[in-house]
């Protein structure tokens, strides 16, 4: 093995985008039991099978111990290829440096934000919402939103960086 050959340019980006393929290649199957998953609060054994064998079950260990060792934004892009597929995606929100707010890329004016949010995590049994504010807004904007969510139901919270969303853009199809 020759440690000094370059790494082709095309295999790296086919390691990168190969675990959002595999979860793509599963949409049939994701989306035949998204009812059944949404109602039981389980994935179905035929599909945790499924999810074994693409070999999405270890994508951020080490390879040293069978991982496939991917970036935290690749990790991301599989697991909403999943979500999406399953009809329950998480939601996102985005807030610009502008003031407009976008849920799933959709505006919506801050007062009725609430109501939006709550329109759609009533339905839902798994109440989880990803926030993105641009860095130059000021914190009690941002919580604004996060009292919005609660108010509507949501139960957890993640924050999609900015750097987490420079990574995110380097895997999307």
């Amino acid at each position: 093995m020759n440690i000094d050959a370059p790494i082709a340019k095309d295999q790296t980006k086919d390691q990168t985008a190969d675990p959002v393929r595999r979860a793509r290649q599963l949409r049939p199957l994701i989306e035949g039991a998204a009812t059944t998953i949404e109602q039981g609060r389980q994935v179905t054994a035929d599909l945790q099978a499924a999810l074994h064998e693409a070999r999405l079950f270890r994508l951020y260990l080490p390879r040293t111990y069978g991982g496939e060792e991917v970036m935290p934004a690749t990790f991301v892009a599989v697991v909403e290829e999943a979500c999406q597929r399953s009809g329950v995606k998480p939601k996102d929100v985005d807030y610009a440096a502008d003031g407009l707010i976008s849920v799933n890329h959709e505006y919506v004016l801050f007062n009725d934000l609430e109501t939006r949010l709550r329109a759609i995590y009533d339905l839902r049994v798994d109440k989880t919402m990803f926030i993105a504010g641009d860095g130059s807004l000021r914190y009690g904007a941002i919580i604004a939103v996060l009292d919005a969510a609660k108010g509507a139901g949501v139960d957890r919270v993640g924050i999609i960086t900015e750097g987490l969303r420079n990574q995110r853009r380097l895997v999307e199809p």
